[in-house]
């Protein structure tokens, strides 16, 4: 296989800190730029932070076009696994696909607290089904995308991801990965805070009240916010994402 280059700010983060440890998981076309404003955060807070770069992220759309939703689920349990060496307590925090393997990893472990943050119930381009039927005639899917998931400008300029197109199987691996999240739902019993806002403009509107009702935890907190478009984590008002996780 050939050498991938990481693009600057895509580096996977890893500090050592107390005995309480954050697992956090960035997005589908994301990096762990996402969560490096929130990691830091943590970190000031002691704890022990682990923010894993998902395989073919932060690199190139062909890397990506090699990977599989198992390749991202694996280095997402393996990181699990590191960061519980450090730690007697380890939290699990996700953006988007970063909250469907974060549902997994709960079913999975059963950590007392998890995080699901702009987390889809599905995917809202129905194109994906018909990914194995497009991919002989095209592997990526070019697109422009200038808002990046934020509303934020400055935050636009320096967030590390795929704006320029979609691998076909990758999408198509998103979709697998979010049917098992929903089917694992009612057999996720760890404590959840739930957060998506009103100005989300990638994920379906309804995502937030459709997990929150059938997650099978005994203590579900939700937060509506209104500032900030996907990524959050990053965008306007990410002071106050990164305060309520904390406080979570």
């Amino acid at each position: 296989m050939a050498d991938i280059t990481i693009l600057p700010g895509a580096e996977p983060l890893f500090h050592r800190g107390g005995r309480r440890g954050v697992l956090l998981l960035h997005g589908f076309l994301g990096s762990p730029f996402e969560m490096k404003y929130l990691a830091g955060k943590l970190i000031d807070a002691g704890y022990t932070v682990s923010v894993p770069r998902l395989p073919g992220h932060g690199t190139s759309l062909d890397d990506m076009a090699r990977c599989t939703g198992r390749d991202w689920l694996g280095t997402a349990r393996d990181a699990y696994y590191d960061i519980s060496e450090h730690c007697d307590e380890v939290s699990i925090a996700g953006l988007s696909m970063g909250g469907i393997l974060t549902i997994l990893l709960a079913f999975e472990f059963s950590p007392g607290e998890i995080v699901l943050v702009s987390t889809p119930r599905r995917i809202p381009d129905r194109r994906a089904v018909l990914a194995p039927l497009v991919r002989p005639f095209t592997k990526i899917i070019r697109r422009v995308d200038e808002e990046k998931g934020l509303d934020d400008p400055e935050a636009r300029k320096v967030h590390v991801c795929y704006s320029d197109g979609v691998p076909v199987m990758a999408a198509w691996h998103l979709r697998k990965l979010i049917n098992a999240a929903m089917k694992a739902l009612p057999r996720v019993s760890s404590d959840a805070l739930i957060i998506q806002s009103r100005r989300d403009r990638v994920v379906p509107a309804d995502s937030l009240d459709y997990i929150a009702s059938r997650i099978g935890s005994s203590s579900i907190a939700t937060v509506w916010l209104d500032r900030g478009n996907h990524t959050v984590t990053a965008d306007v008002g990410k002071e106050d994402v990164a305060r309520m996780i904390i406080g979570f």
